[in-house]
């Protein structure tokens, strides 16, 4: 082999690899750029969120970053995530905290560490306090975790939906709830917070429940474009209507009524109707015909082509109803809607206030009103008492509340009152509505005496 024989083999060696470059850089072509276009793979990057930015985020000189460094990254994250089972085993509520951050700088776009860990802290840690405002913070540390995974992950539906999930039902219903969503709008902070909102979770000061049902908005605009795992789609886009009804439940539950209260049982129910019972859904039953929870019979027959599509159609439409409880909250709405029921809820409240201060002439006189009101709705609207628990629970309160002002007022019960007929037929539910009654008649009565 002579020595131009070698020059040209490696002069066309050297051709192949500059030409093998040239796709290599037209692929990897970073993106940000106001004149040249990003590569593909930089937007591919882009499209699935798989960009590590945040990995820059930890410690320098820590274990874990020599571990990524030198590519041990899933060892280091197995690492990392049994340290944090025993420091909350052994209640290291701030090592453990610190421990979960570095998890999630670790793999910031894996979705179930962000679910899981904001959970933990929400549901879990914070039951381990004793004092109602430590359980608040802990509730508010979920939902902070959790913000910094949607900034994140700026195209995930689930994680905004996780968000309403902890600000709507772990604010709103849990066994502090009435501590719970007064601290959402006052937080028990008052040196940091001045009597007002932590902003970080409530800036406009509003409603847990208003707030769950805006990060429920989101999460549906984000469904739009990339799938949800965690609900039936009818299901997940149901949430922001359904978050009107907790809304507008609660109001009772706190004792306001009147206009604010019949104003989001009509939101609720224009909500329920017009926006989530309009919305076409395309179901695996019968994939080539949309559907809606409004549809009516007339609409199934336009809608459908053909016999087989019609009875499809029409067997879909009652299914979904029934999976998103359809037809029982568009008729719960109706009957709370009318001025007969809103006074049967508030004189039932105020009966107890009466009672719970003594005036038991004037607590009967409410409770009796009030039973005859909510009897009179209930025959009315004869299919919720079959499903609706907080109505029953409501009617056996007003009961019970009745029946201790016989006793103490040295009276009889008459063989027949309004709501007997719920009273007889449930006297299963009668010891936990009991509990919940003394419960709540305790409390007031504590709150009386402090004035």
């Amino acid at each position: 082999m002579n020595q131009s024989e070698s020059r040209n083999r490696k002069l066309a060696y050297l051709g192949f690899i500059v030409l093998l470059l040239v796709p290599i850089v037209l692929l990897g072509m970073p993106g940000g750029g106001s004149s040249t276009p990003p590569g593909l793979l930089s937007s591919m990057r882009s499209k699935f969120e798989l960009g590590e930015s945040d990995i820059g985020k930890i410690d320098p000189t820590s274990a874990a970053m020599n571990m990524v460094l030198l590519g041990f990254r899933g060892i280091a994250v197995n690492t990392l995530w049994s340290n944090m089972d025993h420091y909350k085993n052994t209640k290291n509520w701030a090592q453990m905290k610190s421990t979960s951050d570095a998890i999630i700088r670790l793999q910031p776009h894996f979705i179930s560490v962000w679910r899981y860990n904001s959970w933990n802290l929400a549901f879990n840690v914070s039951a381990e306090w004793d004092s109602v405002k430590d359980r608040f913070h802990w509730v508010k540390e979920g939902a902070k975790f959790l913000q910094n995974g949607i900034d994140i992950n700026a195209k995930n539906p689930d994680l905004a939906w996780e968000e309403g999930r902890i600000i709507g039902f772990k604010i709103g219903m849990s066994d502090e709830a009435r501590y719970f969503r007064k601290f959402f709008k006052n937080d028990p902070d008052t040196e940091l917070y001045k009597g007002g909102p932590d902003p970080k979770v409530n800036e406009q000061g509003l409603d847990n429940y208003l707030v769950a049902r805006d990060w429920y908005l989101k999460a549906n605009d984000r469904e739009l474009n990339q799938r949800q795992r965690i609900l039936d789609r009818t299901l997940f886009r149901s949430y922001p209507a359904r978050s009107y009804f907790d809304y507008a439940t609660a109001l009772q539950k706190d004792g306001v009524f009147g206009e604010q209260t019949r104003v989001a049982w009509d939101d609720a129910y224009r909500d329920w109707t017009t926006k989530f019972g309009r919305e076409v859904f395309f179901v695996p039953e019968i994939p080539e015909v949309g559907m809606s929870m409004e549809m009516t019979e007339d609409d199934i027959s336009r809608q459908a082509k053909t016999g087989d599509e019609e009875r499809r159609l029409r067997k879909a439409v009652d299914n979904y109803q029934k999976i998103s409880n359809y037809r029982y909250w568009r008729e719960r709405a109706r009957c709370e809607r009318e001025p007969q029921m809103a006074d049967a809820h508030r004189e039932i409240y105020e009966a107890q206030v009466a009672y719970s201060e003594q005036r038991l002439t004037e607590a009967k006189g409410l409770v009796e009103s009030g039973m005859m009101n909510f009897a009179a709705m209930l025959k009315k609207y004869p299919d919720l008492v079959q499903y609706d628990d907080l109505l029953l629970e409501d009617a056996l309160t007003a009961v019970l509340m009745w029946q201790y002002i016989l006793k103490l007022s040295g009276e009889a019960p008459a063989d027949d009152y309004p709501l007997k007929v719920i009273w007889d037929s449930q006297q299963s539910r009668v010891p936990d509505v009991q509990a919940r009654l003394d419960r709540w008649l305790l409390e007031q009565s504590r709150n009386v005496d402090k004035k």
